[in-house]
């Protein structure tokens, strides 16, 4: 039997909400993927990157969604089965182990993208090391969910087999990790945000299209926040007699930061769509579809005479080969 209500019923509809918006821009992006002609390696990577992500965080909304109608999420301990507390304490245990893995995955698809505006050396070693210290920290955090309980199942097991052999860790352990984690990605999402103003400032675009793709990179910042913002309902993640009702805000806010990184990460490639339907289909090569390579050479000298022609010739080859890279998705 399914019912929603209470805390639950705003956790279901945030749920629902985030769902569908992730969805909406994923199709969106898709959308403007078909219309791509060409590609790079990168171009390919950052896709695949943010299409798992989104696998991802769909198998995390079903969970959760189906926790909180069929489970005891929401609800006090007075009021639930047990048979709904195994349904609930499973799918706790299911999205704390995707939450990490999920929010690595979106911000590798993020830096990707961000490496297509030919960053220097130094912001480029910055990205990666963002990108390394989630990474480490994510491992850590994925591993200390996981064997938590020995053996894992236990976890939600314990509340309907009273015989069943088996424990748990310090009640601290994983809620001090998620605060460690949280502290550590809040600030490489700034950090990457920053680096993402930055770059777009340096390229060749026009202002009105910095100032967009500024402002949806910029939406990064606003995840970090929310990281930020949740770690004193963190602190709930400890094992108490009511945890399936005080955990509840803790879990919308680790709901909706995963889905701010997707559209963060997805809308600079949506703005495509509108781009080329403002611009016409006759000035494809304005708008930015095509991914012409840098040239290989140093220019064409054909006489002494032409050689600063021929230097100028190429280093406008280049700007404009350059400008059509950064431009592609738009």
């Amino acid at each position: 039997m399914f019912s929603v209500s209470g805390k639950g019923q705003a956790l279901f509809i945030v749920q629902l909400v985030c769902l569908h918006i992730v969805w909406t821009v994923t199709a969106l992006r898709v959308l403007a993927r078909l219309r791509r002609q060409t590609g790079t390696a990168i171009y390919l990577r950052e896709d695949a990157f943010m299409d798992a992500a989104v696998l991802l965080y769909t198998i995390l909304a079903v969970v959760a969604l189906h926790a909180v109608a069929g489970g005891g999420i929401g609800k006090h301990v007075d009021s639930i089965s047990v048979a709904e507390a195994t349904v609930a304490f499973r799918a706790w245990f299911i999205c704390e182990l995707l939450y990490g893995p999920l929010s690595a995955v979106v911000r590798t698809s993020i830096l990707l993208f961000l490496l297509r505006l030919r960053p220097s050396q130094l912001d480029r070693i910055v990205l990666y090391a963002c990108l390394a210290t989630i990474y480490l920290f994510t491992t850590v955090y994925f591993f200390l969910n996981l064997l938590q309980c020995s053996p894992p199942s236990f976890f939600w097991r314990q509340f309907a087999e009273a015989d069943l052999q088996g424990s748990c860790a310090h009640p601290h352990m994983v809620p001090k990790a998620a605060i460690a984690h949280s502290a550590v990605s809040a600030p490489s999402d700034w950090v990457t945000a920053l680096m993402a103003v930055k770059l777009m400032r340096q390229s060749m675009l026009d202002s009105r299209t910095k100032t967009v793709v500024m402002v949806f990179l910029s939406l990064g910042a606003v995840a970090g926040a929310v990281m930020i913002v949740r770690i004193p309902f963190v602190q709930l993640l400890e094992m108490t007699p009511d945890f399936l009702y005080s955990t509840v805000d803790v879990a919308m806010w680790s709901v909706m930061e995963p889905c701010i990184g997707i559209v963060a990460g997805s809308l600079p490639f949506v703005r495509m769509l509108f781009g080329q339907r403002r611009k016409g289909p006759n000035r494809r090569a304005e708008s930015g579809l095509d991914l012409p390579e840098l040239p290989a050479s140093g220019g064409i000298h054909v006489s002494t005479t032409w050689e600063v022609q021929s230097v100028s010739m190429d280093r406008d080859r280049t700007v404009a080969a350059h400008n059509a890279s950064v431009t592609s998705v738009f």
